[in-house]
C-alpha cells in the first residue's frame, strides 16, 4: 500500500500493482471501486468487507493485488464500468 485514506464510510488506497492503481470501498453500500492502470474504473456491487479487505491486505500477506482480484472478485460480483463525463463549455 502506498497511501491509505479511511473514514467511517470509505476506505481508499493506492496500491503497488501492475494491474490496479487504486482500490476503494464504501462500508455503507458494499461497493468496491477499482481504478486500473489504464484508467478504467469499475464498481463491483454487494462485495462483503471480508472479501474487499483481501485486496487491501494483499501485499501484507505476500500476495499480488492482481492475483487476489482474479481469485475472489472478478466474475463473482455484478459490476459496471464507469464512463467519465465530459462537460463542454
Amino acid at each position: 500500500m502506498l497511501k491509505t485514506i479511511r473514514n467511517r464510510i470509505n476506505i481508499k488506497a493506492e496500491v503497488d500493482s501492475s494491474m490496479l492503481d487504486t482500490v476503494s470501498y464504501n462500508f455503507l453500500t458494499g461497493v468496491l471501486t477499482l481504478k486500473f492502470q489504464d484508467s478504467a474504473i469499475y464498481q463491483y456491487n454487494d462485495v462483503p468487507w471480508k472479501i474487499a479487505k483481501l485486496l487491501f491486505k494483499a501485499h501484507r500477506n505476500n500476495l499480488s493485488v492482481g492475483s487476489v482480484f482474479h481469485a475472489v472478485i472478478r466474475d463473482r460480483y455484478d459490476y459496471a464500468r464507469l464512463v467519465p463525463v465530459v462537460l463542454s463549455a
